[in-house]
């Protein structure tokens, strides 16, 4: 646009001085700016046992979850098992499971002994709308309590 000649909200505010561009930004942080920002971020996962003899990557995981985890069983494919060796390697939310890339489904389908279910599954189409707040058909009736392997109440 501004090739074009044509002016932007930003661009008339750095011209006229009421927007000032930090010269500074491209510098290294200090020492204590960069422990305060560090100290924002979360922690990571350790490493499990085995990790390298998987083809793929494993996905990045949170030491703990950011706050209250969310149900993975909720996930069609993910049962009280696979939830426990998520939450394991650091996942612990919908949106950690919807941002995965193929070769973190390999890495985790290897690591979880079902390579292909991520992908036949469609956990990460399934983990993206719940991440969202939308339910879900499985999601539906495993709150409904029709689906005894993702309870967490015995069905009778």
């Amino acid at each position: 646009m501004l090739g074009a000649g044509l002016d932007t909200e930003h661009s008339s505010a750095v011209r006229s001085g009421t927007l000032v561009i930090d010269d500074h930004a491209d510098e290294p942080l200090s020492e204590a700016n960069a422990e305060s920002l560090g100290a924002g971020l979360p922690m990571l996962a350790p490493a499990v046992d085995g990790e390298s003899a998987h083809a793929g990557a494993r996905p990045l995981g949170l030491a703990s979850a950011r706050g209250a985890a969310d149900d993975l069983k909720l996930i069609k494919g993910i049962g009280k098992q696979n939830e426990e060796r998520l939450n394991t390697l650091g996942v612990w939310h919908f949106d950690q499971i919807a941002a995965w890339s193929s070769e973190n489904v390999k890495w985790v389908g290897s690591y979880l002994a079902f390579p292909g279910r991520i992908d036949r599954k469609s956990w990460i189409t399934q983990a993206a709308q719940l991440a969202a707040g939308r339910a879900t058909e499985f999601s539906e009736r495993v709150k409904a309590g029709k689906v005894a392997t993702s309870s967490s109440i015995p069905i009778a």
